[in-house]
């Protein structure tokens, strides 16, 4: 269930940072990454429950709406950002896991180069 609900609040999340909604983009961008962690734990809670597409479909549908019910019933705008950081706190890590960031090649750190050795 951790899995699908997690899958539900990267897609959510996802779908803002698409639209260019500022309080998404205070989350790495998961665009990608989440499409991906959506398939692999999609096609995984099938496999290991033994239950047709549909139903996981059906499943991770339900938990966004259910996402999206409570943020709007949390009340004001700073408690429906403390709702979604909460989701967020449990589910990037998980992403993380399975699906690493690619590392910028700008960013790494330069090749050690050997000694020269002297005669």
């Amino acid at each position: 269930m951790e899995a699908i609900g997690c899958i539900a609040t990267l897609g959510l999340v996802a779908y803002d940072q698409r639209r260019g909604d500022g309080a998404a983009q205070r989350f790495p961008d998961i665009t990608e990454r989440g499409k991906i962690y959506a398939g692999l734990l999609g096609d995984r809670i099938v496999f290991d429950s033994g239950q047709p597409k549909e139903v996981i479909a059906l499943a991770i549908r339900q938990s966004v709406a259910g996402q999206q019910e409570k943020a709007i019933n949390a009340g004001s705008d700073a408690q429906r950002i403390a709702f979604i950081d909460g989701l967020m706190a449990k589910c990037l890590p998980l992403l993380d896991a399975e699906v690493p960031k690619k590392q910028d090649p700008e960013l790494q750190a330069p090749e050690p180069q050997e000694a020269e050795a002297k005669p």
